[in-house]
């Protein structure tokens, strides 16, 4: 939250002490707002929002099932990023426009070759 100031980083999902040893890894902080504020509200967001599939990290470091209550519709967060990731939305998800420009990558310069 950095004092009401929120700072969001992206790099490498494996940032973890054994790795800081062995090779070089990288954080790049966010410096746009409004990017900062998409990423924050939806991709962060989405596993809060789980009360399917979500666990809760234990003090000693085991996960627990949340308790049973389950208020509104079922939320899956890895079916959502899939659905997400491939443009179409699921059943029961809300249909409001997003609130952010649709981004279109530039293609890629000549003589690199596509996957």
């Amino acid at each position: 939250e950095n004092a009401c100031q929120p700072q969001i980083f992206i790099g490498s999902a494996d940032c973890m002490p054994r790795n800081f040893f062995r090779r070089v890894e990288t954080l790049v902080p966010i410096e746009d707002g409004n990017l900062r504020e998409r990423i924050s509200a939806e991709i962060l967001a989405l596993p809060l929002l789980d009360n399917t599939k979500a666990r809760f990290l234990q003090p000693d470091g085991s996960y627990k099932l949340p308790p049973a209550k389950r208020i509104g519709p079922s939320r899956r967060s890895q079916m959502e990023f899939v659905a997400l990731a491939m443009g179409s939305k699921l059943k029961g998800a809300p249909k409001a426009k997003s609130a952010y420009p649709e981004m279109k990558l530039k293609p890629k310069p000549r003589g690199i070759p596509k996957n």
